[in-house]
């Protein structure tokens, strides 16, 4: 009748499992089974359904009722109950990998147990339940729901805490603490970490004195800490495997068993960190020889597995010899039988590339994810080249192993991705210095520097250009090939029509130059030693913080004026440390480089600006031979602040507008701070903050107005300067910046202003083409215009009132009505002072024709109106 409380005889099957019964036998059972109330049995099938539901809050829920029940229900009913549900879990949910179901039988485990209802026997069949829920991470598709599984698996490690007595537990705490542990460092969902500190706390709290170490492990799983996952792996797991070798070994094994292959790559990778440092202080040479290097190495081989394995395999292998290769520099005789197990490993190593590559694992899509761990490899096994080495000259590797491995980096350094790119120049830099070093020949860079001249493809010249620069400095001096270097990489940065997209090749090119700078600088035949050669270097940096090219993806030119900030300073630090070459940096030289940082510090792009920002404390920071002018001024401003936030615009530019009073860095900021004060509304504050508080400041505001006459006077000014220049100007009158100044000098701000005006009007003829392809933009000469107006002066506003009104006859009917609109405000503004006190029908006259006209009828109409508009103003 009820299948989970059918009376059994001396034993019953229920579900697979068998049911021990008391002497009484089935007398008890079916007494008890008489007391049942028969809607009991629907019940607990629609919350062991519920479990399974695929909402968060039905799981829950469904979870609390059966709590709640199974409290009301008799001992044996309870026993039946719980292993039903265990054989549920342990049948369905694991097998099947529901983490649904799973998640919503941990949560109806942690409830029985919270209320008392699992009882101490049957922990010997709910802890491989528990274990397997706390380390299940099954990833489906793009998505993964591990997690709401191992959140579950803490909170019943949590219930257990209060659910046994400490001498009923005892037998489990070791385990539970190292599972526990591994959550708390390794777990990649923070959520996950958290909930098992908590249950770590409550375990050590109620069942204490069990838990080794557990008072001092807690001290360290702060709950703001474990939130970072780096610190979590690196530093917490590290300090417990070193410091507590009960659970160093429980940790390593988790490691090798399940996050050396996991499917997050940042996890794996982390996982082959640890496991070097580990590798450097962890047991005795012997154990990491036999325990996990050689099994790792074995692993790599196994057909069993995809790429993901193989590539966090791969990545472990060579950090591992990497920290053995650390150890055995600090203590060479810690191992007696280090030459046979070195012998042993090096054999190992020098078939494993060749085997993938045999394999075909290196093809394909496979072959895509491993290639970061190859080049991980290799740049690990030839960091610690040494380690294998009986004397200088050994090359340790068969020559056929070298060239299985050029390959597969030059392969890396060629990739679309930027990431395998960069892998891949870190190994090769390492492994030309492990086989390259001593060689003067020229076969390699001569391949390098062919590739770059005949492809076309921008990622391949990105990759061969800084892998050229990154070559051992006797190999490239030594092949007499470095001027054929430098000739490739200053094409590369230099702009033609057919290389103006190639931003990036631009950017690591300027890498490249000041990676070989500092490769060859120090070494006696470098040509750097020319002072010719090192102005043209620093010519070629300056000319790239100038890049505004400007493409379908926007200002992309941002990306090499970037670069060219952080590089020009650092090779500038690298001129001054050489003492032959110190000499070369001239007060000139460093001047411009600064006023250059200094244009783009004024930028209203906030990466561009944090990065020059960053490039301007650097750079005040060098002890050249020569001070730029204001030096202790400049030190004041920059270098007495700490931690400068130069992404908040408000910080930055206040401090940037500082320099105006300072002769040789006016123009610069002014004129850089005008552009970005048109479209950022921080910077033009800051400007109109600044110029309030010198508003008494005649002979600086005259010279302000003086620049801004050469600003829209320069012949070779574009468009991205004249339209934001306007719209700072246009802003800075709005709010009456220069009404001091008027009072004083009128004459001469108005003489400003009238030359400024003649220079925009040259703008608009020799810009008409680009303008009339964007029409909005002559919105920004109108309102400069209007603006222009509340100057109480009768030759000001007749000359802004015949350029306004003329605005009234352009082709496009739009800009006719702008004209006409922004006109009206301003009538209504300075009516007195336009008017000239008339009466007030003229007044009405002019609002009226503004107004109402048709902007869209035939220009002889507008002229007449415009005529009327002009006469109404007293203007001929």
């Amino acid at each position: 009748m009820n299948k989970f409380f059918r009376s059994n005889k001396s034993s019953s099957t229920l579900n697979g499992h068998k049911h021990e019964t008391n002497q009484d036998g089935e007398n008890d059972d079916a007494e008890d089974n008489s007391n049942v109330p028969s809607t009991v049995e629907s019940i607990i099938d629609l919350l062991m359904a519920g479990l399974s539901d695929k909402e968060l809050y039905v799981r829950w829920s469904s979870a609390k009722g059966l709590g709640r029940i199974t409290n009301r229900l008799r001992k044996s009913y309870a026993a039946q109950l719980v292993s039903h549900l265990c054989d549920r879990i342990s049948t369905v949910a694991l097998l099947s990998c529901d983490h649904y179901a799973l998640q919503g039988g941990c949560l109806a485990l942690a409830e029985l147990a919270r209320r008392g209802l699992l009882l101490p026997e049957r922990l010997g069949s709910v802890m491989p339940i528990v274990h397997k829920s706390l380390n299940y991470d099954e990833k489906l598709g793009h998505q993964t729901y591990g997690h709401i599984v191992r959140d579950a698996a803490c909170y019943v490690c949590w219930s257990f805490a209060r659910a046994f007595d400490t001498i009923d537990f005892r037998s489990y705490t070791a385990d539970l603490a190292g599972m526990l542990l591994c959550i708390i460092c390794f777990d990649w969902n923070v959520q996950c970490r958290r909930a098992a500190s908590a249950a770590l706390q409550e375990n050590v709290g109620r069942q204490g004195e069990y838990f080794p170490h557990g008072i001092d492990i807690i001290q360290q799983t702060d709950y703001n800490l474990i939130g970072k996952f780096d610190y979590c792996f690196l530093t917490l797991a590290f300090a417990l495997i070193k410091y507590y070798d009960i659970y160093g070994k429980y940790m390593i094994e988790h490691l090798l068993k399940y996050k050396i292959i996991h499917w997050k790559k940042e996890t794996r990778l982390l996982t082959s960190q640890l496991l070097e440092k580990t590798s450097s202080t962890y047991g005795t040479i012997e154990e990491i020889y036999e325990t996990i290097l050689l099994p790792v190495l074995d692993r790599c081989l196994d057909k069993k597995n995809d790429g993901i394995a193989r590539h966090g395999l791969l990545a472990s292998c060579g950090h591992i010899v990497y920290g053995l290769y650390q150890r055995f520099q600090k203590n060479p005789n810690e191992c007696q039988r280090l030459p046979e197990l070195r012998e042993n490993l090096q054999n190992k190593i020098s078939n494993l590339l060749n085997e993938y590559r045999l394999q075909g694992y290196l093809e394909g899509y496979s072959g895509d994810l491993i290639r970061p761990s190859l080049c991980s490899f290799i740049e690990n096994i030839s960091r610690s080249i040494d380690y294998f080495r009986q004397n200088k000259d050994d090359m340790c590797l068969s020559n056929e192993t070298i060239d299985c491995w050029q390959t597969i980096i030059d392969e890396c350094i060629s990739n679309l991705d930027d990431d395998v790119r960069q892998v891949g120049l870190n190994a090769l830099k390492a492994f030309s210095n492990a086989f390259y070093s001593n060689s003067t020949s020229s076969h390699l860079i001569d391949r390098y520097l062919g590739k770059i001249s005949i492809t076309s493809q921008e990622h391949i010249r990105q990759g061969l250009s800084l892998a050229v620069a990154s070559l051992p400095s006797q190999m490239l001096l030594g092949s007499k090939t470095i001027d054929k270097i430098l000739d490739c990489l200053f094409k590369l940065i230099t702009i033609t029509n057919q290389s103006q997209h190639l931003i990036k090749q631009r950017k690591d090119s300027l890498i490249a130059l000041c990676d070989l700078y500092e490769n060859t600088h120090l070494h006696s035949s470098s040509p750097f030693s020319n002072q010719t050669l090192v102005n043209k270097l620093i010519n070629s940096f300056l000319r790239c913080t100038r890049d505004y090219t400007n493409d379908r993806f926007g200002d992309s030119g941002r990306l090499v004026r970037e670069k060219a900030c952080s590089q020009i300073v650092r090779l500038l630090q690298l001129i001054n440390e050489n003492s032959q070459t110190k000499n070369f940096l001239t007060l000139t030289i460093l001047q411009n480089c600064f006023c250059a940082i200094l244009t783009n510090l004024c930028s209203k792009i906030d990466d561009l600006r944090m990065n020059s920002g960053e490039s301007v404390i650097k750079f005040l920071n060098i002890p050249f031979g020569e001070k730029i002018e204001h030096k202790n001024e400049l030190n004041t401003i920059f270098l007495n602040q700490n931690d400068i936030d130069w992404r908040n615009s408000q910080i930055a530019f206040t401090m940037i507008v500082q320099l105006l009073i300072y002769d040789k860095y006016r123009y610069v900021i002014w004129s850089n701070c005008l552009i970005t004060a048109g479209d950022l509304s921080n910077a033009s504050q800051a400007l109109y903050t600044f110029l309030k508080t010198n508003k008494s400041n005649d002979y600086l505001i005259n010279l302000l107005l003086n620049d801004l006459e050469k600003i829209f006077s320069d012949q070779r000014i574009q468009m991205r300067v004249v339209i934001p220049s306007i719209q700072a100007c246009e802003r800075l009158l709005s709010q009456s910046t220069f009404e001091n100044y008027y009072e004083k000098h009128s004459k001469q701000l108005i003489q400003h202003w009238t030359n400024i005006i003649q220079s925009l009007e040259d703008i608009l003829t020799k810009k008409l083409q680009t303008l009339n392809n964007n029409p909005t933009l002559y919105l920004h000469f109108i309102k400069l215009y209007c603006s222009l107006l509340q100057f109480n002066n009768i030759e000001l506003k007749n000359l802004v009132l015949k350029l306004l009104t003329k605005f009234f006859l352009h082709n496009y009917p739009w800009v006719r009505r702008q004209a006409a609109q922004n006109l009206y405000d301003t009538c209504i503004l300075f009516n007195d002072d336009l008017l000239l006190g008339d009466d007030e029908d003229k007044s009405e006259q002019v609002m009226n024709l503004l107004t109402e006209t048709d902007w869209e009828q035939n220009l002889d109409e507008l002229t007449k109106i415009r005529q009327t508009l002009l006469n109404l103003f007293h203007i001929e």
